[in-house]
């Protein structure tokens, strides 16, 4: 016995197909030619009508496709710079070239999904610069360095309350006089005068 949903899609396969024939006798069958061009150019119509708004439909989604596309080079080109700061940090103990890659960083991808191991990187790497380590030099004095270090740890407390560095941060703050109650920004005044400082990070 025939169910009702099968009954119900003959039926609409029915209407759909008594539709287009009796469509295609007023187009083609007699009367008057200037009825059936009219006819004829609003079917064209509609039909360029309905084109048009599927085409408008389909392009937030390429459009989405692309900022998916770009933001996925952009965390990897940060994850490739992480990587340098690590191998500079860890192994070479570059803290001066660690610390510019970590500035790169930051002011290229603000919105790095691991934005908070770069910028433990950074207070770290300040850190050991105030204290005169590493293999490289620089103009600035150790209190600028500790600032920096200061500001970089504060803003990681601030700005990434469920990061796993936030208790190495705050440790490490507690010898800097505490977390800055506005920390400032990424991009210090004194970055520019360390960029020029930085010698060949081989």
């Amino acid at each position: 016995m025939m169910n009702l949903e099968t009954l119900n899609d003959e039926l609409k396969e029915f209407l759909f197909h008594s539709a287009l024939r009796r469509l295609a006798f007023i187009i083609f069958g007699r009367g008057c030619v200037m009825r059936k061009l009219t006819i004829l150019f609003l079917v064209v119509f509609a039909l360029s009508g309905i084109a048009s708004f599927v085409s408008a439909q389909e392009k937030p989604g390429k459009k989405d496709k692309q900022e998916v596309s770009v933001n996925e080079e952009m965390e990897r080109d940060a994850t490739r710079n992480l990587q340098a700061i690590r191998l500079y940090f860890d192994l070479r103990k570059a803290y001066l070239a660690s610390l510019s890659r970590c500035e790169e960083v930051l002011a290229a991808y603000p919105t790095y999904s691991k934005l908070d191991e770069v910028l433990y990187y950074a207070g770290e790497s300040s850190l050991r610069l105030s204290k005169g380590q590493g293999k490289q030099k620089s103009k600035l004095t150790p209190e600028q360095y500790a600032d920096d270090a200061r500001n970089y740890f504060s803003q990681l407390v601030k700005d990434h309350p469920d990061s796993k560095f936030r208790a190495k941060a705050e440790a490490e703050l507690k010898g800097l006089g505490g977390a800055k109650s506005s920390s400032s920004k990424v991009m210090s005044k004194n970055q520019p005068q360390m960029r020029r400082t930085v010698k060949n990070e081989e």
